[in-house]
């Protein structure tokens, strides 16, 4: 059991450091490219998704993605509304299907 443990924590923090840079998914949004590397959506709230994206190769840290309300919330409590070439909105029309 306790190799078992140990076994799971390597995997985890190796596992993770080592696929962390590679996107899952990118996309050309109008003249941008949004890449996204973790998706998580939100069980209690299904419109929303917690995200690691890049946006034109500029790695955003994780941000919180409310589709119903089109906002974004930052890392630091920032609340910013979907801006026209926003990567929320690709986000959002991606895995509204």
């Amino acid at each position: 059991m306790k190799y078992l443990a140990l076994l799971l924590l390597f995997n985890l923090y190796f596992g993770g450091f080592f696929f962390a840079d590679k996107p899952t998914l990118c996309r050309q949004y109008n003249d941008r490219e949004v890449c996204i590397f973790n998706l998580k959506r939100s069980a209690k709230h299904f419109w929303e998704y917690r995200a690691v994206v890049s946006v034109d190769g500029n790695k955003r840290p994780l941000e919180i993605y409310n589709c119903r309300d089109k906002i974004r919330l930052e890392k630091d409590g920032t609340v910013l509304s979907f801006i026209k070439n926003d990567p929320g909105n690709v986000i959002c029309s991606y895995f509204q299907r």
